[in-house]
């Protein structure tokens, strides 16, 4: 527990200058804090599923509060499994009727101390949403104050369930966190995101040698994109390239940060030609862009599409004209899911938005955390551009033919 603290001394505060934007003071905990940072987003803009007021940056502290305590909540909700254990400082726990308290140290009373992890010593017991909303409302204060990141993170790991944990981690070994530099682990990342201990981006599950390695197994409600894909190191899968709401984290080597738009459009449910491409992904293991033609029946059948045998027959002559034995993925959306690729065609250009938790360096040297307005754009096709920027590298993994126009003199950085 020592060496988790050292890097994580910070809580959930807002920026001055844009009220429902959080600091992150140092570049460790970016994983959680741009996480919860997307779902605050979410919470403003996309309420009931009603379009968010235009004054929707113009917020009150105690409402930026209250949607903190909403997305903190949300996202345990995510991975509960049995019940929600919520981890405080055990000298500062204001206790609600709710909660059943169990204590986790059991080292003497005056080594307690809200400086040190040692001050760690209550895990609190909630069986339902509301009661845990209540919890988190009355103790909200501490998640604010100097280790309410580390708090968090433990609350989300111990209502996942150890065990749970272990179930759905493929290498027992690994760390959620780097020991000295705090930074975040993809599966960090997903537990946050999706609510799963995986550690790799794809859909659902690929097999490889036997073992099977498992990916993210349903739609996310918060997206995300990494500039590794850009660099052809990872490919991400539709349940994270497609959330449903327009919201997407960016990964860099080393940071995250947020892309959000208002534009309900530009996601949603998964669509028919989504939904084939994932599925033909599903039986093409090694990524080579086809299946062989003996597998087009499979492939049919997971669609609910026709797979009788005189069809598939019919269909493995129509897209292996040359009988060399494989389906290109090509071919196979355009005889699938002709015309529904067409995206662009569709989406006018709108207003987005990018959120960096370390903040805009000033020319003084000062910097600032607010939210960076710009017009972005889908065209049919990629006009890429010399000396690209990073931002744009990365949302052309989900966008190839995107672009973007910043207002003010600051370009949004990915680190």
């Amino acid at each position: 527990m020592k060496t988790m603290f050292r890097p994580f001394p910070l809580g959930f505060l807002f920026s001055t200058l844009e009220p429902s934007a959080l600091i992150q003071e140092q570049g460790g905990p970016c994983a959680i804090i741009a996480s919860v940072q997307a779902f605050i987003l979410k919470n403003i803009l996309f309420v009931e599923e009603t379009p968010a007021p235009d004054n929707w940056r113009q917020l009150t502290d105690e409402q930026a509060r209250q949607l903190l305590v909403c997305s903190l909540c949300e996202m345990l909700n995510n991975v509960k499994t049995e019940k929600f254990t919520l981890v405080f400082l055990r000298d500062h726990l204001v206790f609600t009727s709710c909660m059943t308290a169990e204590k986790t140290d059991t080292e003497s009373e005056e080594r307690a101390s809200s400086n040190s992890p040692e001050g760690v010593k209550n895990a609190v017991q909630c069986h339902a949403s509301e009661d845990v909303a209540q919890v988190v409302n009355k103790n909200i204060a501490m998640l604010e104050g100097r280790f309410g990141v580390l708090l968090f993170l433990y609350s989300v790991l111990l209502t996942k369930g150890l065990e749970n944990i272990k179930s759905e981690m493929e290498d027992v070994g690994e760390p959620l966190v780097d020991e000295s530099f705090g930074h975040g682990s993809q599966t960090l990342i997903n537990l946050m995101l999706a609510g799963y201990r995986v550690s790799n981006v794809w859909d659902s599950s690929r097999t490889l040698s036997g073992l099977e390695l498992r990916g993210i197994p349903k739609q996310s409600s918060i997206g995300f994109l990494t500039l590794l894909e850009a660099h052809r190191y990872c490919e991400v899968g539709n349940f994270l390239k497609s959330p449903m709401y327009p919201i997407w984290l960016l990964a860099s080597e080393t940071h995250l940060t947020v892309f959000f738009s208002q534009e309900r459009s530009l996601t949603g449910s998964e669509s028919e030609r989504e939904k084939g491409l994932r599925v033909f992904k599903s039986h093409d293991q090694q990524d080579n862009g086809f299946i062989t033609s003996d597998q087009l029946g499979s492939v049919l059948e997971d669609l609910d599409l026709v797979s009788d045998p005189e069809y598939v027959s019919f269909m493995k002559e129509r897209l292996d004209q040359d009988s060399i034995g494989i389906i290109l993925l090509q071919n196979f959306l355009a005889e699938f899911f002709p015309g529904e690729d067409l995206l662009a065609d569709d989406v006018k250009p709108f207003k987005a938005f990018h959120y960096n938790g370390l903040g805009l360096r000033e020319e003084d040297g000062t910097k600032k955390v607010i939210y960076t307005e710009g017009l972005a754009s889908i065209e049919p096709s990629d006009f890429s551009r010399i000396a690209e920027q990073q931002i744009v590298s990365c949302l052309k993994t989900k966008w190839p033919g995107v672009w973007l126009e910043w207002e003010g003199k600051h370009v949004p950085s990915l680190n």
